[in-house]
């Protein structure tokens, strides 16, 4: 609904579901370890397909972070 069918591959980053928890302040960030586990995981997607071209769809302010700094390199 959101963007036209994909033709290509579509990848998924798993997004923990919130626990109803306080998520902990890691070094300045909260739930750091949990946004670098999703940065990682985007990253082995990325190296893995290497695609000419990325469409993000939904995630949190860092969502872009991977897809833009692989595609910079590129």
């Amino acid at each position: 609904m959101l963007a036209p069918a994909a033709d290509g591959p579509v990848e998924t980053v798993e997004v923990a579901e919130p626990s109803g928890s306080i998520l902990p302040l890691e070094n300045g960030i909260v739930a750091r370890r949990t946004l670098l586990r999703q940065i990682d995981s985007a990253e082995r997607i990325l190296k893995k397909e290497v695609p000419d071209t990325v469409v993000v769809l939904g995630g949190d302010c860092l969502v872009d972070l991977a897809p833009f700094a692989y595609l910079n390199e590129r």
